[in-house]
Formats: C-alpha cells, structure tokens, sequence
C-alpha cells in the first residue's frame, strides 16, 4: 500500500501574519481610492456652478426693462416733490408757532426742515438759500408768515422735464387760500410770477390752476391748521 502523504498545515503564526498583512493592504487600497475621489470632487467643486453660468447668460441674453421716461412721468415725479415740500413745511411752520418757536424767515424753515431730516426721497438742498433740488428740477421755496403760505416754485432743470410747477398752500380769507398746483402752459419763455399771486393774475400769465390732490390733510393736521388760525385771530 502507498502511504498518503500528509499536506503540511501553515503553522498558527503564520496565518495570524497573512491575514495582518491582507487586512493592512485592503486599508491602503481603500485608503487610496477615497483620496483619489476626494481629489476628484475637489476639482468638481472648484468649477462654476452651473445654475450661476446659466443665470449669467440669462441676464446676458434678456433684455433690459426700461421704466416710461418722459415730460409726463418727469412732471408727475415733480409734481409729487412740490406738493410733499409744501405739506410739509406748512405742517413745521404751524407747529413750531404752535410750540412758541414761531418761524420767521424761509432760511430758519429750510434749516429746521433739515435738520429735522424731514425732506422727501430724493430732495436735496442746493448751494442757494432757500433752494432745494432733485434729479429733474431746481425747487425755490416761497414763505410768509401773516397770513401763513408757503409756495413751492419747481424749475425742470431741461425740457424733456416739463413745465414750471408752483404748489401752493395758503390761509387767510381771499381767493388764494387752500391747497392749489399751478402748471405752466407751456415750457420756454415762462414768466415767474411774484410770491403769493393773485390767481387771476396767474391765469391771466397763461398758468393752469387745480386743487392739490397728491395728498390729505390727516383730522390732526387740520386741527393744527386751524389751532394757527385761531391764534392768528386772536392775536390780531
């Protein structure tokens, strides 16, 4: 009979050693295909996000809104600043003769208006006295103190921004008290009239006349007005 040999079994050390050394190498490998992804992934992030170069292109590609510009929205825009400047400096005249702080010439007004910080958006003051100004006009401000007005002259700085624009917020008892918006007629050769006209006179110089509609009196800010013409009336 042949004897059957007898396969030799790898000693205990030996399989402890191999199955390290396996382990160890599927480390490394596996270590080394995460960084290579990481890699990879890196320079993915580096380049543009493709929502941002489509938005870009977009923009490129879309036309430009453009907002009406013309004498009629320019002379509305000026309209609105001549009448917020006269309801406003109406309102700190009264309440400052109100407070005993009683205003008595245009360059006290203008100042007390801006340093209250209660000029309209997009209003200014200019390097004259007693003149603001906006992008489409030089703004001259009028004022009297007996019986109380205030007079808002807007001069569109070039054609395409309209006509002169008078607003004007006047008391007493004559023809000229109220809110009133006086336009011109036409744009050149316009003729300014003197403070506080008559309003025949101002028709008579080819003005347009109507009431001031861009905004209300507020119930306390006629309490206000006529608490002035109450002292005024008393006073006198």
């Amino acid at each position: 009979m042949r004897k059957i040999k007898r396969r030799r079994q790898p000693s205990p050390a030996l399989v402890v050693t191999a199955t390290a050394v396996c382990v160890i190498s599927l480390v490394i490998i596996s270590n080394l295909i995460t960084m290579r992804r990481s890699r990879i992934n890196a320079k993915v992030e580096i380049a543009d996000p493709p929502i941002e170069t489509i938005d870009a292109q977009i923009k490129k590609v879309s036309p430009a809104f453009n907002i009406p510009d013309g004498e009629v929205e320019r002379a509305a825009v000026r309209v609105r600043e001549a009448s917020a400047l006269a309801m406003g400096l109406t309102l700190l005249a009264v309440n400052e003769a109100l407070a005993s702080r009683s205003i008595l010439n245009v360059e006290t007004l203008l100042t007390r208006f801006v340093s209250r910080h209660l000029l309209p958006p997009g209003i200014k003051p200019h390097n004259s006295k007693g003149t603001f100004e906006s992008v489409y006009a030089v703004i001259y401000v009028r004022y009297r103190t007996d019986p109380l007005a205030v007079e808002i002259v807007s001069i569109g700085r070039n054609k395409p921004d309209g006509p002169p624009i008078i607003a004007r917020i006047a008391t007493g008892s004559d023809e000229n008290a109220g809110a009133t918006l006086f336009l011109a007629r036409q744009i050149n050769d316009v003729a300014i009239p003197e403070p506080f006209a008559q309003t025949s006179r101002m028709t008579a110089m080819n003005w347009s006349i109507e009431p001031m509609r861009e905004r209300s009196f507020s119930a306390q800010e006629l309490d206000q007005i006529n608490g002035w013409l109450r002292s005024r009336s008393v006073g006198n």
